[in-house]
């Protein structure tokens, strides 16, 4: 082989490995655009604020 055909594949690669990342970026870009918009994925019903905590003496005798 010479050198001209091992730059040629050297080229062919290192296109395919960049066509082949452009393409993986453009598919996460897609998929996160059409999922939640932002905020947060806890459900209404436990965004409630939590009752404080309260310590408690162990009942009987010690």
């Amino acid at each position: 082989m010479s050198s001209d055909e091992e730059n040629i594949r050297e080229v062919d690669q290192k296109a395919k490995m960049l066509a082949a990342l452009a393409k993986k970026q453009k598919g996460h870009n897609a998929g996160k655009s059409t999922g939640l918009t932002g905020g947060s994925k806890v459900g209404a019903g436990q965004t409630a604020g939590a009752a404080p905590k309260m310590h408690r003496r162990k009942a009987g005798s010690a």
